[in-house]
């Protein structure tokens, strides 16, 4: 998977594109996973504790810990500041996968999306830069921030024009990411990720694609799709 990085300084609007790091990269490293309850939280905590990272989880579920025991583990929303800061501490990378909105319901009241997702996001920002945390990886969408695309199969680097409230907020917050690191030296990478499946994947999302049932597609391949 690409990973989009931050621009370079001299060529703002061209985002920079390189390849993810090398698997050792995170041996050692304290990571703090925020959403590691969910479907892609508990296969990247699998995934950082086989290349030797260090982890603390978050979710707001300890139910939905993911398992193993190799992870110490905050049961707490994302609008918990005491819980968040103090999970923060001492961590050197943050993964965010944190998000409780949808494509679907996101234009239902683009105000309260804002507030759901964005203002949380700034916050974390903040506290991330006041912990000291020297990376932030961000979940985005591979999909929405793009709008109706022009070219497919759509490149990564292709021009956003989102088309919900879900991916302008998904895009905001690539550009929040992009301002810390200007003003306060916050590294990140962004994840453009779209329709994710694999096991341990729930049936009963409204996103994704459920690995392990046959589906019949009819059609032309060009202009059929399933993602149920």
């Amino acid at each position: 998977m690409d990973v989009l990085s931050h621009p370079d300084a001299a060529t703002a609007a061209a985002p920079r594109f390189t390849t993810s790091a090398a698997p050792d990269a995170t041996s050692g490293v304290r990571c703090l996973v925020l959403g590691a309850g969910g479907f892609l939280g508990h296969a990247l905590c699998a995934a950082l504790q086989d290349h030797g990272a260090v982890i603390h989880a978050y979710g707001r579920s300890l139910s939905a810990a993911p398992p193993g025991g190799g992870a110490s583990w905050t049961e707490a929303t994302f609008e918990d500041g005491p819980a968040l800061a103090a999970a923060l501490r001492g961590q050197e990378m943050v993964f965010h996968l944190l998000s409780s909105s949808l494509p679907e319901s996101s234009n239902r009241d683009p105000a309260a999306d804002v507030v759901a997702q964005v203002v949380p996001s700034i916050l974390l920002l903040e506290r991330c830069r006041d912990a000291g945390v020297r990376k932030v990886v961000f979940a985005s969408s591979g999909g929405t921030v793009y709008g109706i695309p022009a070219v497919v199969p759509t490149p990564e680097g292709a021009g956003t024009a989102p088309i919900t409230a879900y991916g302008v907020n998904k895009l905001m917050i690539e550009h929040y990411l992009e301002l810390f690191r200007h003003l306060h030296g916050l590294d990140y990478h962004v994840l453009r990720i779209a329709n994710p499946y694999g096991p341990g994947q729930s049936p009963f999302k409204k996103q994704g694609v459920v690995q392990g049932h046959s589906v019949l597609i009819t059609g032309f391949q060009e202009r059929a799709a399933d993602r149920s």
